[in-house]
């Protein structure tokens, strides 16, 4: 079992600094302005709409590694078995999105965007998922 808590915590900080890297960077990040641009320049009024959907999405995300947190180190710590679907269907529901929309993004504008992330994180939580299925 301390495998599979061991991965959804590697999850749950990546969420972290995902969440600390768009709480705290200037917007639009690099790859964003890079997107943008491609249709004209980043205007003022741009910047402060990414700027607002990078706190909103950060701190999101920061609260869904708090939940997760809680859950990994309470309940399925102690054995409980449904905290281990909830922490596999939680990160479905925004690991999924957050891979399939930007590798669109990507195919579609030729620049590299942070899908891949989504998917180690997607990769780790579904391995402790399947851990704690196998009891190893």
């Amino acid at each position: 079992m301390m495998i599979s808590l061991g991965l959804y915590s590697i999850a749950a900080l990546g969420m972290f600094l995902v969440a600390l890297k768009y709480g705290m960077s200037a917007a639009p990040l690099d790859y964003h302005k890079a997107i943008i641009t491609q249709d004209g320049a980043v205007t003022n009024g741009t910047q402060r709409v990414v700027e607002v959907l990078y706190r909103v999405w950060a701190s999101s995300l920061a609260a869904l590694g708090i939940c997760l947190l809680a859950l990994i180190w309470g309940p399925a710590a102690s054995g409980a078995a449904w905290p281990h679907v909830v922490i596999l269907l939680a990160t479905l529901v925004v690991g999924v999105p957050s891979l399939i929309f930007p590798r669109r993004v990507e195919q579609n504008t030729n620049v590299r965007t942070p899908w891949r992330l989504s998917l180690a994180l997607l990769v780790a939580v579904t391995l402790g998922f399947l851990a704690w299925i196998l009891r190893i």
